[in-house]
């Protein structure tokens, strides 16, 4: 419990946290397989299953020995139904589905080889139809001051990790419905070169 009232007391006086700023930004995206991260599964061809399916959220190339938590926003097209999230270590989300501000009871290993990631969370997700959908990350709305989605240190949850995406650091396309997926900045999901996030900070309301 000690994790999660940590990572409680980091959401509430988020303002005042110390974000890490380094020339690299780790990465978070969204895959269809729980352990092959490629621009292939990133992309799902719904109209072909007969019900629910699984969606991964992926980090990879954090500096962090341990990650406490997170928060992230997802946007899907409003034909998309997440019935449920779930994650390791007592995964507890203080948001809602498509909103994530999490903790870990027990922070999660950042025991990735390099080029492979840390699985944060599943989406139990429902979209029968036949019409493509793009899935785009950003910042929690709960923190309209924040560039982009963020990891909590696991050895101290005061420190947090601005994330970019495997496409590029301020691409936020992340996945697909019946589409085609998307490219990797490097030919793999890893981390990326620092930018600024002004530019897309409007999809979600940020500005």
């Amino acid at each position: 419990m000690k994790t999660i009232g940590f990572i409680m007391l980091v959401i509430a006086l988020a303002v005042t946290a110390q974000a890490q700023h380094s020339p690299y930004y780790p990465t978070i995206g969204l895959f269809f397989s729980d352990h092959e991260f490629t621009e292939a599964n990133t992309n799902i061809q719904t109209s072909t299953l007969d019900g629910p399916f699984e969606a991964h959220i992926v980090v990879f190339g954090s500096s962090f020995f341990s990650i406490a938590g997170y928060d992230l926003g997802i946007v899907f097209d409003d034909k998309v139904v997440v019935l449920d999230v779930w994650g390791p270590n007592g995964w507890t989300n203080l948001g809602s589905h498509t909103q994530h501000a999490v903790g870990y009871m027990v922070p999660v290993p950042n025991n990735a080889s390099y080029g492979g990631g840390v699985v944060l969370a599943t989406l139990h997700v429902l979209h029968g139809a036949a019409e493509a959908v793009d899935v785009f990350f950003g910042p929690a709305i709960y923190y309209p001051w924040a560039d982009g989605p963020y990891l909590y240190d696991g050895l101290d949850p005061d420190n947090m990790e601005e994330c970019g995406y495997p496409s590029g650091p301020y691409h936020q396309l992340v996945a697909t419905f019946n589409g085609s997926g998307i490219q990797f900045l490097y030919g793999k999901a890893m981390s990326v070169e620092a930018r600024s996030w002004s530019e897309v900070k409007a999809l979600f309301g940020t500005d």
